[in-house]
């Protein structure tokens, strides 16, 4: 459980790299360990532990993976303050290689253009590629796959809608168990209709119809930029 919920932290902060919505749902999330990283391997054929990491991130699939190959790109800077003194008219020309990605590493330091820099004299920062947005520690790197599809953007706004509903209902004062009549006009009513038995189990609709009334508690606007009218009231 311990790098379930190590995995979850790590994806969250992918998430919020990404500045997607967490009601969207993404369609992966990959998960790399260090070779000698404690929880290596404790993630290998466990189902259930899966499970909980693809629910408390919103992904349709998981997987753990031996080497972040492709998922990340690993960015070295100069640290200014130390290394202005030491190169002088050289840290232009040991900047750009460091850009251009033309250094190595050797026993922790990286070497390039012919000086070694301690890791103290650089600055080393880790992006996830093209498609990717990446949270990592000291062991262990979770990578998101960030493109979405028209049927996972739907997917989202169904869930956004189920949120914005139960919060008509607390906003109306409706006990926790009362069943709701859920009424709608405009472009939402085309997830509404779609995802009708997700909405109905979500917010305890017992009916569904095109039209308001203002009988009911009643809503106008947008979500995830789509327009639409909601209308709520006692079952």
């Amino acid at each position: 459980m311990r790098a379930a919920m190590r995995v979850v932290s790590l994806g969250r902060t992918a998430r919020s790299a990404a500045k997607t919505k967490v009601r969207t749902p993404l369609p992966k999330l990959i998960a790399v360990f260090d070779p000698n990283d404690r929880d290596r391997g404790a993630l290998d054929g466990q189902g259930e532990l899966a499970a909980i990491i693809r629910d408390e991130l919103n992904v349709k699939a998981f997987e753990v993976r031996d080497d972040a190959k492709g998922l990340v790109r690993e960015t070295v800077k100069p640290e200014l303050k130390a290394l202005g003194p030491k190169l002088g008219k050289d840290l232009p020309r040991v900047r750009q290689a460091l850009a251009d990605g033309r250094f190595t590493t050797r026993e922790g330091n990286t070497v390039v253009e012919g000086f070694t820099l301690s890791p103290a004299e650089v600055l080393v920062s880790h992006e996830g590629t093209a498609g990717h947005a990446v949270g990592r520690d000291a062991g262990a790197i979770a990578a998101l796959v960030t493109d979405t599809t028209p049927d996972l953007e739907a997917e989202g706004l169904a869930r956004e809608l189920a949120h914005h509903i139960n919060t008509m209902r607390r906003e109306a004062g409706f006990d926790i168990a009362d069943r709701i009549a859920l009424r709608y006009e405009g472009a939402l009513g085309q997830t509404i209709e779609r995802f009708a038995d997700f909405l109905q189990g979500e917010v305890l609709s017992t009916s569904l119809a095109k039209g308001v009334t203002g009988r009911g508690r009643a809503w106008e606007g947008e979500l995830n930029g789509v327009k639409g009218e909601l209308e709520i009231e006692r079952s």
